[in-house]
């Protein structure tokens, strides 16, 4: 009876610690999940900021959460395709 419950107790430690690591690693982001892909070869990183900011401004989608489910996310989608990026997910 002893080891029973020796061994039930090792394995509920061992689901709880799991169930704790995966809990731990889920709200983190350690790596992006899309970028802006521009037609243009020599579009540089100053000229990407201004048309995000541009964007940003005129759609007002938070820069700081933007999610796809956002409304505000779609027109700022639609104004950074206008001038010539594609959004690339992975």
């Amino acid at each position: 009876m002893a080891k029973a419950i020796k061994a039930l107790t090792v394995t509920l430690l061992i689901v709880f610690g799991y169930g704790c690591q995966i809990t731990h690693h889920t709200g983190e982001r350690t790596s992006p999940t899309h970028r802006w892909l521009a037609a243009d070869d020599d579009v540089t990183q100053a000229r990407y900021n201004l048309h995000h900011s541009k964007c940003v401004e005129e759609t007002g989608v938070d820069p700081d959460a933007m999610r796809r489910i956002d409304p505000a996310f779609e027109q700022y989608e639609q104004c950074m395709t206008t001038k010539g990026y594609t959004l690339a997910t992975y």
